[in-house]
């Protein structure tokens, strides 16, 4: 699907209030590949200075996207139509990592059906070593809207899990995968090169499975492959809401706001200058 690009037809056009944005003319199918983000290929140091640059110039629209830990995508100069989609607080896309032939791509699909006409629109994760002092406020209008990109009102801080990192003012699950060593590194289908979502996070076999249970988490483990921090999985209680370790800080237990690019290690504010390198921890920072 990705070297073909049979995207669904789609349309940039002018909405009230946040700028362009992008639409779709035809329905779409819940888990249907709706555009894959493009542009040019830059390091982490040229990304800092054309980051700089905007700032010089009073330039506000950004169109970065993690890749890796060495590359950037900037869909600014040479992008297509997935630049113009809009941020949402309760997005209609999520974005994915794939590897496509030994290389990584990123997709986006839609997380429900998608009605002719509507607005596509996908999370925003504001990178905070980019961000520096900017707020950028938000104006998707969701009702569970947090009025900023990337931040969460709980938290007060500004996450990294979704499954790329987009350092964007204009427009989940890098792939947040497991825990150190070679744990839930990018699956790829052995005929189609495409991730599974119906495999374990953690070893990328198939069998009987348990779900994340945290919004809009796609994770999935088997009951050997994962420690859950602070209780034994097998005497979980039937009826026990189970969230993955990726939404807990690895030291102190609660709440997460930035989790490794490469595993499932993450940090709440007080935590994470220590054992974080940009978007990975120190482990896979040093790979």
């Amino acid at each position: 699907r990705f070297q073909k690009r049979n995207y669904p037809s789609q349309q940039v056009f002018w909405t009230a209030g946040r700028g362009w944005g992008l639409r779709t003319l035809v329905p779409i199918k819940e888990g249907e590949f709706v555009n894959e983000y493009v542009g040019e290929l830059i390091t982490y140091e040229e990304t800092e200075r054309r980051v700089k640059l905007a700032r010089k110039n009073n330039v506000k629209d950004f169109y970065f996207l993690v890749l890796d830990k060495d590359r950037v995508i900037d869909a600014g100069p040479r992008g297509n139509l997935s630049r113009f989609a809009n941020h949402s607080c309760d997005p209609n896309l999520r974005t994915e990592k794939w590897n496509i032939t030994g290389d990584l791509r990123v997709g986006l699909f839609a997380v429900r059906a998608i009605e002719a006409g509507e607005e596509l629109t996908f999370e925003y994760g504001v990178e905070s070593e980019f961000r520096g002092d900017t707020i950028f406020h938000c104006l998707c209008g969701a009702e569970t809207c947090t009025g900023f990109m990337g931040r969460s009102k709980k938290l007060g801080g500004v996450p990294s899990l979704a499954d790329s990192t987009l350092l964007s003012t204009s427009g989940s699950n890098g792939t947040s995968n497991g825990r150190h060593s070679n744990k839930n590194r990018i699956r790829t289908s052995n005929i189609t090169g495409e991730l599974d979502a119906d495999t374990c996070f953690g070893c990328g076999l198939t069998g009987q499975l348990i779900a994340c249970q945290m919004s809009k988490c796609s994770r999935k483990f088997h009951p050997k492959c994962i420690k859950v921090k602070g209780q034994s999985f097998r005497n979980r209680s039937p009826t026990q809401r189970w969230i993955c370790p990726s939404h807990r800080c690895d030291v102190c237990g609660i709440d997460a706001n930035i989790a490794c690019a490469d595993c499932l290690s993450s940090f709440c504010d007080e935590h994470r200058t220590e054992n974080m390198r940009g978007i990975y921890c120190l482990l896979h920072g040093q790979e």
